[in-house]
Formats: structure tokens, sequence, C-alpha cells
């Protein structure tokens, strides 16, 4: 119970900070990188589920539900404006790479 209650605890922490992030993220490696975190969200919140299910831990595994869906959500904030799906800015569009310096 209580590596299920760590491993859920890095996780929360892990949500919370990608909020703050401080880096670029608007294209380019950056955007990768941010991303990135925002599946290892996603993963932990997938792996939570599974010891949550196993240890029959009934809010801690409603938490780790939480947790996948608030990482892929932020997935997809990422990548459906650049796919074409979501509207974005006209004067800004959303790309994957940055355009080279001139």
């Amino acid at each position: 119970m209580w590596g299920v209650l760590a491993r859920l605890a890095l996780v929360v922490a892990l949500a919370g900070a990608v909020i703050l992030w401080p880096y670029r993220r608007a294209c380019g490696l950056e955007l990768f990188a941010f991303m990135g975190a925002e599946a290892m969200i996603a993963a932990g919140g997938l792996w939570l589920m599974v010891c949550t299910w196993r240890a029959r831990m009934a809010k801690t595994h409603g938490v780790a539900l939480l947790l996948l869906l608030w990482g892929l959500g932020l997935i997809g904030h990422q990548v459906l404006p650049r796919i074409g799906y979501a509207k974005t800015d006209v004067a800004h569009p959303a790309q994957w790479w940055c355009a080279p310096a001139r």
C-alpha cells in the first residue's frame, strides 16, 4: 500500500508541476520535451491504475484514472491544433517545428 501511495505522490507532483513548465514549448525540441512529460503523466496514471486495481484500492484507482485522463487531455491540447482539428490563432498557427533562423 505504501509503495502505491508513493507512486501516486510522484505522478501527482508531475501533473501539478507540468502546469508551471518554465521552458518554451511552442515548437521544436522544447515541444517534444514537454509532450514527453505529459506522456509520463499518462503512463504514470496507467501504471497506478494497474497497481491500485491489484491492491483493491478503489479511491486511489479513481485518482489514477483522473491522472490518466489529465495526461491524455494535456497531450490532446498540444496535438489537436497541430493536426488541424482544433481552432488556432490565424496569425500564429500551431506548428511542430520552429521556423529556421534567417
